[in-house]
């Protein structure tokens, strides 16, 4: 599968928008499967995990794109880990960055939930709470961060 076809699978969505780790319902409903040959050809390149046969990716959405780059959002599901990957490319496929923006993961009996605006200027504002065990929601728990496309690719990450 060629760049340009894999690029296809990606909807170009302009900014602002919202990703929650429920989002991938919506994304399901609108978008096609990326076919496997798709997923080992380029996502597998860009993996610094190891990926078992319950790993799952769905193609999301892709950021208008730039003269140096592309900006693709990705579902990767595994085992009690949902997360959402922003990848940005260069114009021939190349990674050039990789960062999680969202998601939900569940660890030692702690499911740590996010959630990701991405704004026009290519500014990711992230949210991330925890809820352990059988409590409710803690707010006061809820931590904030950033991340920035920068005009050359690189994600830049920025803790308030």
């Amino acid at each position: 599968m060629t760049f340009k076809e894999f690029l296809v699978f990606f909807p170009e969505v302009s900014p602002p928008f919202t990703i929650t780790d429920e989002s991938i319902s919506n994304f399901k409903e609108v978008n096609d499967y990326l076919p496997e040959v798709g997923v080992q050809e380029h996502i597998h390149i860009w993996e610094t995990e190891e990926v078992d046969e319950f790993t799952e990716y769905f193609p999301c959405l892709r950021l208008p794109s730039t003269d140096k780059y592309h900006a693709l959002i990705y579902w990767k599901a595994s085992i009690l880990k949902y997360e959402y990957f922003l990848a940005t490319l260069d114009l021939k496929g190349s990674l050039i960055s990789k960062k999680v923006i969202c998601g939900m993961v569940v660890e030692n009996n702690v499911i740590n939930t996010s959630a990701a605006r991405i704004d026009e200027d290519r500014i990711i504002h992230i949210m991330i709470g925890s809820i352990q065990g059988n409590d409710t929601f803690d707010s006061s728990n809820t931590k904030a961060y950033n991340m920035e496309i920068m005009p050359d690719g690189n994600i830049l990450f920025y803790l308030e």
